[in-house]
């Protein structure tokens, strides 16, 4: 038997042998997740042949803060945040193309480009003509990266441990090192899905990993499982994005940078990169927070400097 032949003759008996066990993790329907991730204020919207799930909540004439999450998250993650920013603001949360409800792009292009295209039209969609900017992660990135292609998009930009610079192996999740790996790892990423693997990834993402609640997990858990977005995580991991980062210093509008100490996915030492790039920038740091502050700081002093980043006058 030819190695080929061999190979794929011995993963169908690791499929058939995982579906007898019940190991096989199927994917689950939109229909199905929407009844429980959705709320009353969800809405979506035909963007680019994908039905994408946001929210718009706030007063309408009000001043319109976007919110981006990181990788393998939702619009979900700024829920606490967004109820009390929403007392002030117009606040816009959606689930980027790939994660959440949104799901996958029929493109499997994602690029930077990519998502920063997307954003445009979406913001065109909404009549958002000008925005305050906060994103997280690779939200973060989203968040630079369209302040550059449409700068005039953007009025101040918030950076929660925004990704851009080149990370150690080290510092990825247990799911982006598994889904960015060859061979039977990914796909057992795709097809099997080992729980433990999103928990200890979620885990990572604060600085104590005791706040990371059930709930987050549960839910980047189920949604992603949504069809098309354990594919989708795999393309965006595996994808070789184009270096900008030496265009940053172009950026002229006020940004506000923010960093958990305790950060284990983006080095602390990243938020100095911006800071000292950034000729308009302020740099404040969160002892003992992780990667996750919009989780892990619900409330209170992150939630005021923010408030008084985005009022100063």
């Amino acid at each position: 038997m030819k190695p080929k032949y061999f190979t794929d003759y011995f993963f169908l008996l690791i499929v058939l042998s995982s579906m007898s066990s019940g190991c096989l993790k199927p994917e689950y329907s939109v229909k199905k997740l929407k009844k429980q991730y959705t709320n009353k204020t969800s809405e979506f919207v035909k963007i680019q042949g994908m039905d994408v799930h946001y929210r718009d909540e706030g007063p309408k004439r009000a001043p319109c803060i976007l919110l981006l999450h990181d990788i393998g998250a939702s619009l979900h993650t700024y829920d606490n945040w967004a109820d009390t920013l929403q007392l002030e603001y117009r606040v816009v949360r959606l689930d980027l193309p790939g994660f959440g409800l949104t799901g996958p792009s029929p493109k499997g292009d994602y690029s930077m480009k990519a998502y920063r295209d997307f954003l445009n039209e979406f913001m065109d969609e909404l009549n958002v003509k000008r925005c305050y900017i906060v994103g997280n992660g690779l939200g973060g990135r989203l968040a630079w990266e369209l302040t550059l292609a449409y700068p005039k998009r953007v009025r101040r930009m918030v950076l929660m441990s925004a990704s851009g610079f080149p990370v150690e192996k080290s510092n990825l999740t247990p799911m982006e090192k598994m889904a960015g790996s060859s061979g039977l790892s990914k796909t057992r990423f795709r097809w099997f899905t080992p729980k433990k693997v999103v928990k200890s990834s979620v885990k990572k993402n604060f600085g104590d990993k005791d706040r990371a609640s059930k709930e987050t997990m549960k839910r980047q858990y189920d949604l992603l499982r949504r069809k098309g977005n354990r594919k989708a995580f795999i393309d965006r991991v595996t994808t070789e994005d184009y270096d900008r980062t030496r265009r940053i210093k172009d950026i002229e509008i006020p940004v506000m940078i923010m960093w958990g100490t305790e950060d284990k996915i983006i080095p602390i030492e990243h938020a100095s990169y911006f800071h000292k790039i950034l000729s308009n920038s302020k740099l404040k740091f969160y002892t003992e927070a992780g990667h996750y502050l919009m989780e892990e700081m619900k409330e209170g002093e992150i939630v005021n400097d923010l408030m008084s980043f985005l009022n100063y006058r």
